[in-house]
């Protein structure tokens, strides 16, 4: 394992934070769509279940961890979970304060973790194409304002098995998202919003 590979494996899998449950049920939802990630850091579990994903961020440490090519697209490569093969790309931006040059829409917003974001990076969303974002750390205040339609929201359980509610049996929002006291594996007590544009 270089060190590529191992910022990875210390950041995400070590914990189990890759939420690889949640992006399989998403995909299960929606089907695959092309993916915009703004605010990713290195995480790069959404190319498992989605063929071609654009990640976006401003840190060094996501500049660094990008350019080895070789090694990201080996671990996609790895725990892809559909045929296709899968393309990535990133840029290193500050997306609230810097003008993105990209010339296509996505079907996917992936805001997670990222604070108040939304607003800047939704026009590369085309129409009809679906928003993620949560109850903490995201911009979920600003994306009920804009009246979208909620498709539903996503909570794991106490075995970390992630369920999809529709609108109209979604659950109350979970407090915020914690580590066990007795371990130092995440547990994910987060809800997941999903929206879909007109």
């Amino acid at each position: 394992m270089n060190r590529t590979e191992q910022k990875y494996h210390s950041l995400y899998r070590e914990f189990n934070f890759e939420r690889k449950g949640l992006f399989r049920l998403l995909r299960k939802t929606i089907g695959d769509q092309s993916v915009l990630y703004p605010g990713c850091s290195i995480h790069i579990t959404p190319s498992f279940y989605f063929r071609k994903v654009l990640y976006i961020d401003k840190s060094q440490e996501a500049v660094s961890f990008f350019e080895d090519k070789i090694t990201v697209a080996s671990i996609i490569q790895r725990e892809k979970e559909y045929p296709a093969s899968s393309s990535f790309e990133f840029v290193q931006s500050n997306v609230a304060v810097q003008t993105l040059s990209i010339h296509q829409k996505f079907g996917l917003l992936v805001c997670l973790f990222a604070g108040n974001i939304s607003s800047h990076v939704l026009p590369f969303i085309k129409s009809g194409g679906y928003v993620l974002t949560a109850n903490e750390f995201s911009d979920l205040a600003y994306i009920q304002s804009l009246n979208l339609k909620l498709i539903g929201t996503i909570q794991a359980n106490s075995k970390s098995e992630y369920k999809f509610y529709s609108s109209n049996d979604s659950p109350k929002p979970k407090p915020p998202s914690s580590k066990s006291k007795k371990s130092v594996t995440f547990k994910d007590t987060l809800t997941y919003y999903l929206f879909q544009l007109p």
